[in-house]
């Protein structure tokens, strides 16, 4: 099975959690509320798209 690619986000994360030394655990916990608040937007624009297009 391929594993699935981490978004560019994501690694630009990862590196700055490298570089200032966060713990694994505490490096978790920010990538799981980043990728909450990246869906967050997401959904956002869709529900704009789509009232955009009902006008």
């Amino acid at each position: 099975m391929q594993k699935k690619k981490p978004s560019p986000f994501s690694q630009l994360m990862q590196k700055g959690h490298r570089k200032v030394k966060y713990s694994s655990q505490k490096s978790d916990v920010l990538m799981l509320f980043s990728e909450q608040e990246h869906r967050r937007i997401a959904t956002l624009i869709k529900k704009w798209l789509k009232e955009d297009e009902q006008k």
